[in-house]
């Protein structure tokens, strides 16, 4: 007997495999040296781009101290406040002064000095431009805004290929602060990378300057200028170390390759994935030993329901088995047996059916033809004045109207009451006087469907069986309909002799209690009560809307 479930099989195969103790150690080791890998080279980095902050600070602040200097300079003052000039040798003494003072103050950094109306000095200006140095109005507006204050900003310079850094501020007189021109400090990029100094240790790291969008301002790549940075585009692919300057929102960083961290890590990662390859090898033959043992079974399963498919129900060999395997094949044999008794439950309903309906149509014997003659009788009993006679044909002729009505064996529960009315005043005029009919109908059940010709045959039997025993002429039958617990509940009860009478069931009640049995099931059914003062027959309906889908409710059909 094969002990154990297939979960467990499963488990003990995955456990013995996954838990190989070389994977694990090779996994756990390659994991932690990179991550502590990993974590030297953070602080590694950011002790780097702390060193660089430092000497990017020094460079900016040498030339914030020069713009102080140049401001401080008295000639520079007076040069600046002297009227615009009147002649072009008067512009050309101007600028051999101011090149002369500006080669006495500019230190290691390019000093230009645009007058505040820099239109009345254009030969001046033209030296600026072929410099590169074109002053704009909204340099002079943004250096107006600071009062006195300097601020940064960058430009690409096309002689170099490569950008600037330049350090505006605006000159003011000493006396009463008016401004008279405007100070640009430029920087080319080279100076500021030389300050720069990158971790030896990985030559693939990248220094870079970036605005506060993002922007790169300064890369060793000069046309990486303007562009997003890394940081910007939320690569991980690289690691960072990323510090504020004092400058606007710009930001130093320096961005490392993972690639470069994890290089010395191949031999072992490589070992890694040779033994994880080598556990799924394993992994995979494990599972195929266990697979074949329950397979072949599943196989069988399958081509016993591809026979349940044409219709051959067929159980499987019993097999020894209490595992997943075994409880399938027991529920299967269990829904082939359930199966093979409800198709002959079928086929019996089935042929109790066809033997009803065989019935119903021995009874109709031809009911156009009945129903042509009797309305041709009426006539000529109204001929003839015969009252009773026309009478009695005219709701002869009504049950067979109502047997044609349809067709399908359905009707509502008004005309079923009609035809029940019809055949009992027939009775009533075959015996006058002998029995009373009475009714009490709920009106919310006129319109609800059910069967035809159900009440017909149980007024019959009380008739038959209860009203014709009584000689005294107060023979009463009473009819109510209702709506019970969501169903039709019809009473037919008469005043009859009941059980001193000997009152039975005949072919009638026994055709409708099967008819119930078959279309709604057990559930539904008539219950019969006999008494002393009387015989009483209970009957359960489904309560069906008149406009139901009532063909879906033949459950043999």
């Amino acid at each position: 007997m094969r002990r154990g479930t297939l979960f467990h099989k499963l488990l003990l195969a995955l456990v013995i495999s996954v838990s190989l103790p070389v994977v694990l150690l090779g996994y756990v080791s390659y994991d932690r040296s990179k991550d502590q890998i990993e974590e030297v080279a953070r602080v590694f980095l950011s002790d780097n781009v702390n060193q660089n902050a430092q000497r990017m600070e020094r460079v900016l602040t040498d030339a914030e101290s020069l713009s102080e200097k140049a401001l401080a300079s008295q000639e520079l003052q007076q040069l600046l406040k002297s009227p615009s000039p009147a002649s072009f040798s008067d512009e050309i003494a101007f600028i051999q002064e101011m090149n002369t003072l500006i080669s006495e103050l500019k230190g290691p950094y390019e000093l230009y000095v645009f007058p505040l109306q820099i239109d009345k000095f254009p030969n001046y200006a033209n030296l600026l431009q072929y410099k590169q140095v074109s002053p704009s109005q909204e340099l002079y507006d943004e250096a107006a805004a600071l009062h006195g204050k300097g601020f940064w900003t960058t430009g690409w310079n096309e002689q170099w290929k490569a950008p600037d850094f330049i350090y505006v501020r605006q000159i003011r007189t000493l006396d009463n602060f008016t401004p008279v021109g405007v100070m640009a400090i430029r920087i080319p990029q080279f100076m500021i990378r030389d300050q720069l100094i990158g971790p030896s240790l990985y030559p693939q790291a990248a220094i870079i300057i970036a605005d506060g969008d993002g922007r790169i301002l300064s890369h060793e790549d000069p046309s990486q200028y303007g562009q997003p940075s890394l940081l910007k585009q939320g690569d991980s692919s690289y690691l960072h170390a990323s510090l504020q300057l004092s400058v606007k929102d710009w930001t130093l960083s320096i961005l490392l390759p993972r690639a470069d961290i994890t290089a010395n890590l191949q031999k072992v990662q490589r070992f890694s994935i040779w033994m994880v390859a080598l556990s799924l090898l394993l992994i995979v033959l494990l599972l195929s030993l266990i697979a074949r043992s329950f397979t072949n079974p599943i196989k069988q399963i399958i081509s016993y329901m591809k026979k349940v498919r044409i219709g051959q129900l067929k159980p499987m060999p019993e097999q020894d088995r209490q595992d997943e395997i075994g409880q399938w094949i027991y529920g299967y044999n269990a829904m082939i047996f359930s199966l093979q008794e409800q198709m002959d439950t079928i086929r019996e309903m089935e042929k109790e059916k066809n033997d009803l309906e065989r019935q119903m149509l021995i009874l109709q014997i031809n009911p156009h033809f009945l129903y042509n003659t009797l309305d041709s009788i009426k006539w000529k009993a109204q001929a003839i004045d015969e009252p009773v006679i026309s009478e009695m044909v005219t709701r002869l002729a009504g049950m067979f109207r109502f047997t044609l009505s349809d067709g399908n064996g359905w009707t509502t529960v008004e005309r079923e009451i009609e035809h029940v009315k019809n055949y009992a005043a027939i009775e009533q005029l075959r015996n006058p006087g002998q029995f009373k009919m009475l009714y009490q109908i709920q009106s919310d059940l006129l319109g609800a469907r059910m069967l035809q010709l159900m009440l017909q045959p149980l007024v019959e039997n009380a008739i038959r069986h209860g009203m014709n025993k009584r000689t005294d002429g107060r023979g009463k039958i009473l009819i109510t309909a209702m709506i019970e617990d969501e169903h039709i509940a019809i009473t037919i009860a008469d005043n009859g002799p009941g059980a001193q009478g000997g009152q039975s069931e005949g072919i009638g009640l026994a055709n409708v209690r099967q008819r119930l049995r078959i279309y709604f099931g057990e559930a539904y059914k008539l219950e019969t009560e006999s008494t002393e003062k009387g015989y009483t027959v209970k009957l359960k309906h489904p309560l069906l809307p008149a406009d139901a889908a009532i063909e879906k409710l033949d459950r043999s059909g």
